[in-house]
This record gives C-alpha cells, sequence and structure tokens, in this order.
C-alpha cells in the first residue's frame, strides 16, 4: 500500500483480488488502528497479475491540524477551481507532480489548501523548458464537527463487533 501523508488529506493506493469488495466514497477504513473516510477516488489501474489497484484520497479522522474548528467548508463549485502554471526543464521532478487526479498543496492568504489537478489548459516547449497549466479544483475535507462525529460512531460500532 503506497500511503502519501498530506497531513489531514492523504492518498492512499490499495490492491484488491478481482473477487473483492473494493472501499466506495463515504466509507469509513481501518488501517493500522487509524480511521480514514474515503473522500475521492484519484485513480485506478489493473496490474498485469490482475489486481486492482486504486489511489484513494482519505481524510485522516483522527488528525485535525489543518482544519480550524470554526471551519465550515462548502463543496466547490466550478468558481472555485484556480488555473495554475509551471515552467521547467523536461527532466524536473515538478513534472511528475503535475498529472491529471494528482493533489498538490496551494497557499493562499496564508491558509494552506489541497487542490486536485483536473484539466490541462496549456502545454507550451518553449525553447529547453515546457511550460503546464491547468485547472485545479479543491479538495473539501468533510468539517472538524462532522469527522469527529463519524469517527466517534466508528469507534462505537468497531467496540461492538470486539465485544463478547
Amino acid at each position: 500500500m503506497l500511503d502519501i501523508d498530506l497531513g489531514v488529506i492523504r492518498k492512499m493506493k490499495v490492491s484488491f483480488y478481482p473477487f473483492e469488495s473494493t472501499k466506495k466514497i463515504g466509507e469509513v477504513s481501518e488501517i493500522d488502528e487509524k480511521y480514514y473516510l474515503i473522500i475521492g477516488i484519484e485513480c485506478f489501474e489493473i496490474t498485469q497479475e490482475k489486481m486492482i489497484e486504486i489511489v484513494y484520497i482519505v481524510q485522516d479522522l483522527t488528525k485535525n491540524q489543518f482544519i480550524p474548528h470554526d471551519t465550515e467548508f462548502e463543496k466547490s463549485r466550478a468558481r472555485d477551481e484556480i488555473e495554475v502554471s509551471i515552467q521547467c526543464k523536461f527532466d524536473d521532478s515538478r513534472i511528475c507532480d503535475f498529472k491529471l487526479g494528482n493533489i498538490l498543496p496551494v497557499t493562499i492568504k496564508q491558509n494552506r489548501y489541497f487542490y486536485r489537478l483536473v484539466e490541462y489548459t496549456c502545454v507550451d516547449v518553449i525553447e529547453s523548458n515546457i511550460r503546464l497549466s491547468a485547472i485545479m479544483r479543491p479538495i473539501v475535507p468533510v468539517n472538524y464537527k462532522d469527522a469527529k462525529e463519524i469517527f466517534r460512531k466508528e469507534r462505537m460500532r468497531k467496540m461492538k463487533f470486539e465485544v463478547y
């Protein structure tokens, strides 16, 4: 399992056998005694071994350092999208980060937000450089109050299963 920690938002790559049921958006997954709410699916792949690999975008229900307690997020609308550009050499490692579906942190007025690349708007070659522009859409985590309630319910559900 690939696990990329972006703070409260994480990317997790999980492999499934073809006959296994995959996780759905809105479900809670427990991994290493931590609870994660699945809030998106970045991509999937069917491997040569006929396994299904899915990269999930999850919210760590045990963390709240990037979500102020009084912050309420609205679901994204087209006006929340931003356009970003990078210009770099062809062998620059940032090109790998600038793939559709990837999540990147963006700082706006000293606040850190997470955006997903959803659409390229420009790919230009300028001498030995490449310029990439893309539309990014915000990743909207569940607010702190709701995340805390989901976490509490999941722990209670687990405790009921463990009581003999």
